[in-house]
């Protein structure tokens, strides 16, 4: 296992131009195209329209490890998975999955995709069937089972299974109770679900699945799964909290995530001692997501707002996890799926 990485408070392909995409298409893709420049946390991205070549999605990134690792997980799944929504991937002129150039003096290296159609769950209609996202999740997660690479064997900051990373951050929280909660979720981590992680079972996992990289078309069914940027090995369960994380409960914590565990469990089982853990995994992810959307929004304010756009969500999330009693919720929600016999 490497050190800890983390890219995103420097984030030095954010300064690559569009200027510099055009050259990098011509040059390594032979494309000609226009570029459109999509927000991004840390890697540059752009969209490419390419006329009748095309459109397609261009990631690049100061890390080449990263993006081997995405290209043969994109490569494994439309063999594997065909049937996934997920992104395919564009070899260069030279044949190869990713590109290695250079920008100014400073190495980078690229991925070029095709371009998923629909526009994202975040901005889509409430028409979306919940129970459909979750399914789709426990199909990736089924499918991602069968693959493995070393380079998924790696330590980032947005890793729920080692939440208590993001400690060093919690002062840059302005809001004092969203800090309190943030602080108490990641001491229900430690307490509960750090001692078990270890345990279970682990394998290649998206660590990303949200409504910010879920696509959905007309009808609001999913229509691709994007940005597989955060992709580790980590104990199954964590994929499932963090698409969790991102999702506001309409009535008590409890009986909010009694429905979607349901659908995942249907399709993919999980443990007693999975589901028991679950609830603080859900709550440290969402303490993730205000820290570490604090800390770098101080460092990088031009990009605040697109940076904090997930804290008013999370927030919500880790004040109905307050309020369901965390010390018994996780038995709580075992014992009830134990009960309906849908466990392994």
């Amino acid at each position: 296992m490497v050190g800890l990485i983390d890219v995103g408070s420097a984030a030095p392909t954010l300064g690559v131009t569009e200027n510099f995409a055009l050259r990098l298409l011509s040059d390594c893709y032979g494309l000609r195209a226009k570029v459109s420049r999509i927000a991004s946390e840390t890697d540059a991205v752009f969209v490419v329209s390419a006329g009748k070549g095309g459109e397609f999605f261009l990631r690049v990134s100061g890390s080449p490890e990263s993006l081997r690792l995405q290209a043969g997980v994109f490569a494994y799944l439309a063999e594997a998975a065909p049937s996934l929504p997920v992104p395919r991937l564009e070899a260069t002129l030279d044949g190869m999955p990713i590109a290695l150039t250079d920008d100014e003096g400073m190495a980078v290296s690229s991925l070029l995709t095709s371009l998923l159609p629909g526009r994202l769950l975040a901005s889509a209609p409430a028409r979306v069937d919940p129970h459909s996202v979750i399914a789709k999740l426990a199909e990736l997660d089924c499918a991602l089972a069968g693959f493995s690479d070393p380079l998924a064997r790696r330590r980032i900051l947005w890793d729920v299974a080692h939440a208590d990373a993001v400690r060093v951050h919690l002062d840059a929280i302005e809001d004092k109770q969203l800090r309190s909660l943030c602080a108490d979720a990641l001491d229900g981590w430690e307490e509960r679900a750090a001692p078990v992680l270890p345990s279970l079972r682990g394998q290649t996992i998206h660590n990303d699945f949200n409504p910010s990289n879920i696509l959905v078309d007309q009808s609001g069914a999913i229509s691709g799964i994007i940005d597989f940027g955060d992709l580790i090995e980590a104990p199954l369960v964590c994929d499932l909290a963090t698409m969790l994380a991102y999702l506001a409960p309409k009535e008590d914590l409890g009986t909010a995530l009694a429905a979607p565990l349901s659908v995942y469990i249907e399709l993919l089982p999980l443990g007693l001692s999975e589901i028991r853990i679950l609830p603080d995994l859900i709550a440290a992810r969402a303490a993730m997501v205000v820290a570490i959307a604090s800390w770098r929004s101080a460092l990088r304010p031009q990009d605040r707002r697109y940076l904090v756009r997930n804290i008013p969500v999370a927030g919500r999330v880790l004040a109905a996890w307050a309020a369901a009693g965390p010390e018994t919720l996780g038995d709580w929600l075992a014992e009830r799926t134990e009960a309906r016999g849908a466990s392994r």
